[in-house]
């Protein structure tokens, strides 16, 4: 038994980061959607904070400018708007959204009037690994479910209700 816990709880951070993955110093999140009659283009365009660059063929690419992270949960830093790039391959009966370049979108000073940006691998990255923490991997996982939500469709409300766009 006393084996048998020791291996879900050092199973769990590995579980828990399953879409994200250090690449060349960076963190990348990766993720596969059943596509269905879904027009990935008009979905992300739906949403006032991305913008589509690119939509040529099965690939679109484009950008997330202050975006706000919706859901309960996660650390303070997770309260914050962000930045992002993202990538979208459609292959089939799926499509495949790639992010990059995350930066959190921080509010300080004393009335909260400068933003500073900072990359999510300021945040979540040791010597070009992502960190083993159970606060990192519990942002992680945050973010996960909150990236997940924005290339589905569906959106975490403040109450944490999961709605569609």
């Amino acid at each position: 038994m006393k084996t048998l816990i020791l291996t879900l709880l050092f199973s769990l951070p590995v579980l828990a980061q399953q879409n994200f993955r250090a690449e060349n110093g960076a963190i990348i999140w990766e993720k596969s959607f059943p596509a269905g009659s879904t027009d990935v283009a008009a979905l992300l365009e739906s949403q006032s904070a991305i913008k589509v660059d690119i939509a040529i063929d099965n690939q679109i690419t484009g950008i997330a400018k202050e975006l706000k992270i919706e859901g309960e949960g996660g650390t303070a830093l997770m309260k914050n708007n962000c930045n992002f790039d993202f990538a979208v391959a459609l292959e089939g009966d799926h499509y495949i959204v790639r992010v990059t370049n995350l930066k959190f979108l921080e509010k300080i000073g004393p009335l909260q009037m400068r933003t500073m940006v900072s990359s999510w691998e300021k945040y979540f990255m040791d010597n070009r690994k992502i960190r083993p923490t159970p606060i990192t991997q519990g942002n992680l996982q945050y973010l996960d479910e909150f990236l997940s939500g924005v290339f589905s469709g569906t959106i975490i409300t403040s109450s944490g209700a999961i709605t569609a766009n």
